[in-house]
């Protein structure tokens, strides 16, 4: 075991009391990760959109969303970093039988600085 690392039963004390490792790591790590988490999607969400916007088609298929969920969850810190709650939040939208996402008016509404023409 590495100098600093705890094993799962060891105990710590964590907000005035003893509890196990594991427990901390419960305790601590939901909230910390959260900020972060919803910075990285705003982050993405702005950057699919200006994606979309520079594409000759005005669309953007699943691997290219992927991709770029990679590359901003790499630079924000995070393991990972999913396209889906674009979907779920209204932002992108994909026609029955395409394989093409589009933007959504919804996205005009929550990003309105991004589509002003300069």
């Amino acid at each position: 075991m590495s100098v600093g690392v705890l094993s799962p039963d060891a105990k710590v004390y964590v907000r005035g009391r003893w509890v196990s490792a594991s427990e901390a790591i419960k305790l601590a790590a939901p909230h910390r990760l959260r900020g972060r988490r919803e910075s990285a999607r705003e982050v993405l969400a702005k950057r699919v959109i200006a994606e979309i916007l520079r594409s000759p088609g005005n669309y953007v298929k699943r691997g290219r969303l992927k991709k770029l969920g990679k590359e901003v969850a790499e630079e924000m810190g995070l393991k990972r970093l999913g396209y889906r709650f674009l979907i779920t939040r209204g932002i992108l939208a994909r026609p029955p039988l395409l394989k093409r996402y589009y933007l959504t008016e919804k996205a005009k509404q929550l990003y309105p600085d991004l589509f002003e023409k300069k």
